[in-house]
């Protein structure tokens, strides 16, 4: 439990963090391949390289942690696979023609959450890896996984488990950590290459286990202003 003064330092902290994230996403409209490597490096390239050899997808599960539009942007990097990004466009059709290029301009592949359908032809072509936000609040009429995530009970989202067993894919946490100032290195945690093989509600409770312990260790880079728990959960939902 925090004391007021931590909760009021933490605070402070996730502001000018978040800050810094707004600036970095507009320096991303135009930041130069050269410039971006220097800011986004990544480890384990080995374990990318190594599904990649034996043509296995690859669903990353990431949070709302540090410099997340940084990740996307840069995500190609560091692996082999086709980049493939979930979004969903903009009403306004100019602003979403110029996201859709900024993001992208190095090698990732858009496809609109609305059109699965689209995803599992871009994934014909070669082993992909698709991105999956772990702390998106599930809409009410989606099935949710309730469990226990920072001391509430929360609802997450089954999307990257149901997709993993769709195709058969590794299952890979990304962490992000903020070396300094616009400067960010991921780590690649792998959580299961036999998606098929582990039991209903597993893969879920896994990367939400994972994203706590790195939120625990930096709250501040978390974004904490995104309604997490906006919802309750209903009386016939187990809390696993």
């Amino acid at each position: 439990k925090y004391s007021e003064v931590k909760i009021k330092a933490t605070t402070k902290a996730f502001y000018k963090h978040l800050s810094d994230v707004f600036v970095e996403s507009f320096k991303a409209f135009s930041i130069s391949k050269k410039e971006a490597n220097k800011r986004y490096t990544s480890g384990n390239r080995e374990l990318m390289d190594r599904l990649y050899a034996k043509s296995q997808h690859v669903i990353l599960v990431i949070g709302h942690y540090n410099n997340w539009e940084l990740l996307a942007l840069c995500g190609p990097f560091s692996t082999q696979h086709k980049s493939v990004v979930f979004y969903t466009p903009l009403k306004n059709t100019f602003f979403n023609g110029k996201l859709k290029a900024s993001r992208e301009r190095f090698g990732n592949t858009l496809i609109p959450t609305s059109d699965p359908k689209l995803m599992f032809q871009e994934c014909q072509e070669k082993p992909s890896m698709l991105y999956f936000a772990s702390d998106q609040s599930p809409r009410k009429s989606q099935k949710s996984y309730w469990t226990m995530f920072l001391n509430q009970e929360t609802g997450v989202q089954i999307g990257a488990e149901k997709m993993a067993k769709k195709l058969n894919a590794a299952v890979v946490f990304g962490e992000l950590e903020k070396l300094k100032r616009g400067h960010y290195h991921m780590t690649y945690h792998l959580l299961t290459e036999n998606p098929k093989e582990e039991p209903s509600g597993h893969i879920t409770k896994m990367h939400v286990q994972h994203l706590e312990k790195v939120i625990q260790k930096k709250p501040e880079h978390w974004l904490w202003s995104h309604k997490r728990w906006k919802h309750t959960r209903p009386e016939n939902e187990p809390l696993i």
